[in-house]
């Protein structure tokens, strides 16, 4: 029976994967699981551990924690472009993941960086 559900799974996995950045919701991984959306939400947490919107949310925060590491857009644009609609819940979300606000995180990688940079023209 574990077996079938995590094959069931499989596909939703693929589809949170490739559509984080768009609105998912619950009926609509159960339809892609074929399952009703009371059992979708049992087996999802059961094999995964968590919620499935705990799970998308954890996958949207370290998309988005990917993007602050590579400093090249605003905070606002990094909510938006990964399925936050709104950049002051995804403060607040990202705060909750990472016990820190995004422009913190940015900021102390920005900080890591030019620590590197001056320890690279020391040496």
């Amino acid at each position: 029976m574990q077996a079938a559900n995590t094959k069931r799974l499989q596909s939703v996995f693929r589809y949170i994967k490739n559509n984080y950045t768009q609105a998912i919701d619950l009926k609509q991984l159960a339809d892609i699981a074929c399952l009703s959306v009371g059992h979708f939400c049992r087996i999802f947490k059961k094999l995964t551990g968590r919620s499935a919107i705990d799970y998308i949310t954890q996958l949207r925060v370290e998309k988005a924690a990917l993007l602050l590491r590579q400093g090249e857009y605003n905070i606002k644009e990094i909510a938006f472009a990964t399925g936050f609609n709104d950049s002051n819940y995804f403060t607040r979300v990202f705060k909750k993941y990472k016990n820190t606000a995004p422009s913190e995180f940015k900021k102390r990688l920005a900080g890591e960086d030019s620590s590197h940079t001056k320890e690279a023209r020391i040496m």
